[in-house]
């Protein structure tokens, strides 16, 4: 599992970061964050093929519905307004992470029935 702790600052770094050879598994957003912020990140994560799969949970003070709605527009998992429970976010994250594992394992088993498939024909 990779993780990018360089996210929270900035979202122009957090978007580098999630389209890049090395993404993370699942990214934690803030909305609010200078340069690009948190809706435009999601935005055009989902526009990319390295991290248009990867899942975003928003934690962030905006607690609106709609901040709630658009971010749910923007294909975001969960939504959590701060403060942050850590003893919440954790069952949280290892949940969606359970999730990620899951996907990423099912996407092994189909590359491999593909390679065995071509190499059937080929043979």
């Amino acid at each position: 599992m990779s993780t990018g702790s360089a996210c929270r600052q900035n979202g122009a770094k957090a978007l580098d970061i999630c389209t890049s050879d090395d993404a993370p598994d699942l990214v934690l957003l803030d909305i609010m964050m200078p340069v690009m912020d948190g809706f435009e990140v999601a935005k055009q994560m989902r526009q990319h093929p390295t991290s248009e799969a990867i899942p975003i949970i928003f934690v962030t003070a905006m607690a609106s519905a709609d901040a709630r709605l658009k971010g749910l527009d923007l294909g975001t998992v969960d939504f959590i307004t701060k403060p942050v429970d850590p003893e919440t976010l954790k069952p949280r994250v290892r949940n969606f992470m359970r999730y990620v594992q899951m996907r990423k394992d099912l996407q092994s088993e189909y590359d491999a029935m593909v390679e065995l498939a071509q190499l059937n024909e080929d043979g």
